[in-house]
Protein backbone atom coordinates (compact mmCIF):
# COMPACT_ATOMS: atom_id res chain seq x y z
CA UNK A 1 0.00 0.00 0.00
CA UNK A 2 2.43 2.65 0.84
CA UNK A 3 4.66 1.56 -2.24
CA UNK A 4 1.77 2.54 -4.50
CA UNK A 5 0.91 5.91 -2.82
CA UNK A 6 4.65 6.75 -3.58
CA UNK A 7 4.65 5.55 -7.15
CA UNK A 8 1.19 7.92 -7.34
CA UNK A 9 2.69 10.99 -5.19
CA UNK A 10 5.80 11.06 -7.70
CA UNK A 11 3.70 10.38 -10.83
CA UNK A 12 1.65 13.16 -9.75
CA UNK A 13 4.62 15.47 -8.95
CA UNK A 14 6.40 14.28 -12.55
CA UNK A 15 3.38 15.88 -14.46
CA UNK A 16 2.91 19.17 -12.37
CA UNK A 17 6.63 20.47 -12.13
CA UNK A 18 8.56 21.73 -15.41
CA UNK A 19 10.69 19.61 -17.14
CA UNK A 20 14.63 19.96 -15.83
CA UNK A 21 17.62 18.75 -17.81
CA UNK A 22 20.39 17.71 -15.26
CA UNK A 23 22.82 15.93 -17.99
CA UNK A 24 24.77 16.53 -20.94
CA UNK A 25 22.13 15.28 -22.83
CA UNK A 26 18.27 15.10 -22.26
CA UNK A 27 15.05 15.87 -23.67
CA UNK A 28 11.26 16.79 -22.45
CA UNK A 29 7.96 17.46 -23.70
CA UNK A 30 5.43 20.30 -23.26
CA UNK A 31 1.32 19.65 -23.60
CA UNK A 32 -0.29 21.80 -25.11
CA UNK A 33 -3.84 22.68 -24.98
CA UNK A 34 -6.59 24.57 -26.21
CA UNK A 35 -10.83 24.07 -24.47
CA UNK A 36 -13.36 25.45 -27.19
CA UNK A 37 -16.49 26.97 -25.00
CA UNK A 38 -19.53 27.41 -26.52
CA UNK A 39 -18.87 31.36 -27.25
CA UNK A 40 -15.25 32.44 -27.92
CA UNK A 41 -14.46 35.58 -27.07
CA UNK A 42 -12.28 37.62 -29.56
CA UNK A 43 -8.34 36.44 -28.46
CA UNK A 44 -5.97 39.41 -27.17
CA UNK A 45 -2.67 38.10 -27.12
CA UNK A 46 -0.77 39.26 -24.25
CA UNK A 47 1.89 41.50 -26.66
CA UNK A 48 4.77 42.05 -23.18
CA UNK A 49 4.19 39.16 -20.75
CA UNK A 50 5.26 39.17 -17.37
CA UNK A 51 8.99 37.66 -17.50
CA UNK A 52 9.61 34.76 -15.69
CA UNK A 53 10.21 34.66 -11.66
CA UNK A 54 14.24 35.24 -10.97
CA UNK A 55 15.83 31.84 -10.11
CA UNK A 56 18.15 31.20 -7.74
CA UNK A 57 21.97 31.99 -7.96
CA UNK A 58 24.16 29.35 -9.95
CA UNK A 59 26.33 26.79 -7.72
CA UNK A 60 29.92 27.83 -7.34
CA UNK A 61 32.19 27.02 -10.08
CA UNK A 62 34.82 24.67 -10.54
CA UNK A 63 36.32 22.37 -13.61
CA UNK A 64 34.14 20.04 -13.60
CA UNK A 65 32.38 18.75 -16.59
CA UNK A 66 29.47 20.95 -18.02
CA UNK A 67 26.46 21.23 -16.14
CA UNK A 68 23.33 22.53 -16.28
CA UNK A 69 19.71 23.09 -15.20
CA UNK A 70 17.03 23.95 -17.95
CA UNK A 71 13.35 24.97 -17.43
CA UNK A 72 10.96 23.87 -20.10
CA UNK A 73 7.32 24.40 -19.16
CA UNK A 74 5.54 20.61 -19.17
CA UNK A 75 1.96 22.18 -20.00
CA UNK A 76 0.42 25.45 -21.09
CA UNK A 77 -2.92 25.70 -21.83
CA UNK A 78 -3.57 28.27 -24.95
CA UNK A 79 -6.53 29.93 -23.30
CA UNK A 80 -4.11 30.88 -20.78
CA UNK A 81 -1.32 31.95 -22.20
CA UNK A 82 0.18 31.82 -25.48
CA UNK A 83 3.95 31.67 -25.20
CA UNK A 84 6.78 29.75 -23.84
CA UNK A 85 9.54 30.63 -22.47
CA UNK A 86 12.83 28.54 -22.01
CA UNK A 87 14.67 29.24 -19.32
CA UNK A 88 17.74 28.12 -16.97
CA UNK A 89 18.70 27.64 -12.96
CA UNK A 90 22.66 27.25 -13.91
CA UNK A 91 24.72 26.87 -16.87
CA UNK A 92 28.01 25.74 -16.61
CA UNK A 93 29.97 25.03 -19.54
CA UNK A 94 33.36 26.79 -18.95
CA UNK A 95 34.60 26.48 -22.54
CA UNK A 96 35.04 29.48 -24.79
CA UNK A 97 32.07 28.60 -28.13
CA UNK A 98 30.02 26.23 -26.40
CA UNK A 99 26.60 26.48 -25.41
CA UNK A 100 23.58 24.18 -24.23
CA UNK A 101 21.12 24.33 -26.78
CA UNK A 102 17.05 23.42 -27.04
CA UNK A 103 15.29 21.70 -30.27
CA UNK A 104 12.38 21.80 -30.98
CA UNK A 105 11.62 18.32 -32.66
CA UNK A 106 9.49 18.55 -35.90
CA UNK A 107 7.65 14.95 -35.41
CA UNK A 108 4.76 16.27 -33.91
CA UNK A 109 4.35 18.99 -36.67
CA UNK A 110 2.91 18.80 -40.16
CA UNK A 111 3.58 21.14 -42.52
CA UNK A 112 4.95 23.63 -39.96
CA UNK A 113 1.75 23.12 -37.85
CA UNK A 114 1.14 21.38 -34.53
CA UNK A 115 -2.55 20.10 -34.78
CA UNK A 116 -4.23 20.05 -31.46
CA UNK A 117 -7.11 17.36 -31.36
CA UNK A 118 -9.61 15.40 -29.10
CA UNK A 119 -11.60 12.43 -29.32
CA UNK A 120 -13.94 13.79 -32.19
CA UNK A 121 -12.87 14.42 -36.11
CA UNK A 122 -11.83 18.11 -35.58
CA UNK A 123 -8.98 19.66 -34.78
CA UNK A 124 -7.78 23.36 -34.18
CA UNK A 125 -4.21 24.35 -36.14
CA UNK A 126 -1.22 26.17 -33.84
CA UNK A 127 1.38 28.23 -35.52
CA UNK A 128 4.92 29.00 -33.90
CA UNK A 129 6.56 31.83 -33.71
CA UNK A 130 10.53 32.89 -32.67
CA UNK A 131 11.24 36.07 -30.79
CA UNK A 132 15.14 36.91 -31.34
CA UNK A 133 15.43 38.83 -27.95
CA UNK A 134 15.75 42.35 -29.94
CA UNK A 135 12.56 42.98 -31.31
CA UNK A 136 12.04 40.55 -34.55
CA UNK A 137 9.59 37.74 -34.72
CA UNK A 138 9.24 35.27 -37.50
CA UNK A 139 7.12 31.99 -38.02
CA UNK A 140 8.71 28.94 -37.62
CA UNK A 141 8.27 27.04 -41.46
CA UNK A 142 9.65 23.99 -42.67
CA UNK A 143 9.00 22.34 -39.44
CA UNK A 144 8.38 18.66 -40.45
CA UNK A 145 8.87 14.72 -39.22
CA UNK A 146 12.39 13.76 -38.61
CA UNK A 147 13.26 17.78 -38.44
CA UNK A 148 14.25 19.74 -35.79
CA UNK A 149 14.34 23.98 -35.30
CA UNK A 150 16.57 25.21 -32.32
CA UNK A 151 14.92 27.13 -29.49
CA UNK A 152 17.27 28.97 -27.04
CA UNK A 153 21.08 28.85 -26.65
CA UNK A 154 23.02 29.07 -23.40
CA UNK A 155 25.95 30.25 -22.67
CA UNK A 156 27.71 29.51 -19.64
CA UNK A 157 26.60 31.51 -16.46
CA UNK A 158 23.44 32.50 -18.36
CA UNK A 159 19.94 32.06 -16.71
CA UNK A 160 18.36 33.47 -20.17
CA UNK A 161 19.28 32.43 -23.24
CA UNK A 162 21.53 34.70 -25.27
CA UNK A 163 19.62 34.14 -28.17
CA UNK A 164 16.02 32.76 -29.11
CA UNK A 165 14.37 31.42 -26.07
CA UNK A 166 10.65 32.76 -26.37
CA UNK A 167 8.37 31.23 -28.25
CA UNK A 168 4.66 32.73 -29.37
CA UNK A 169 2.01 30.11 -30.12
CA UNK A 170 -1.48 31.19 -32.08
CA UNK A 171 -4.41 28.86 -32.50
CA UNK A 172 -6.00 29.02 -35.57
CA UNK A 173 -9.41 31.30 -35.11
CA UNK A 174 -10.72 29.55 -38.28
CA UNK A 175 -10.41 25.90 -36.40
CA UNK A 176 -11.78 27.15 -33.15
CA UNK A 177 -14.89 28.82 -34.63
CA UNK A 178 -15.55 25.28 -36.15
CA UNK A 179 -14.41 22.81 -33.61
CA UNK A 180 -16.85 21.20 -31.04
CA UNK A 181 -16.90 21.89 -27.49
CA UNK A 182 -14.22 20.04 -25.64
CA UNK A 183 -10.35 20.26 -25.11
CA UNK A 184 -8.13 19.60 -27.70
CA UNK A 185 -4.57 18.85 -27.00
CA UNK A 186 -0.77 18.17 -28.83
CA UNK A 187 2.43 17.52 -27.88
CA UNK A 188 5.70 19.66 -28.34
CA UNK A 189 9.06 17.48 -27.72
CA UNK A 190 12.42 19.39 -26.89
CA UNK A 191 15.95 17.86 -26.56
CA UNK A 192 18.52 19.73 -24.73
CA UNK A 193 21.99 19.35 -25.51
CA UNK A 194 25.80 20.32 -25.45
CA UNK A 195 26.79 21.94 -28.49
CA UNK A 196 28.84 24.45 -30.98
CA UNK A 197 27.38 28.23 -31.67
Amino acid sequence: MKKSVFIMLVLILLLVLPVMAFASSDSGSTDISYTVTEAEPDPDPDPDPEPPPSTPAPPSRSPAPATYEINIPARISLNDSNTIRITANYVNIEEPDRAVIVRMDGNTFDNSTLWLTNSGPDKIGVSFYMSDGHGSRYKLEGLEPGGYVDVAYFADGDTAPFLFGTMSLEASQDDIAAASTGTYTGTVNFSISLGYY
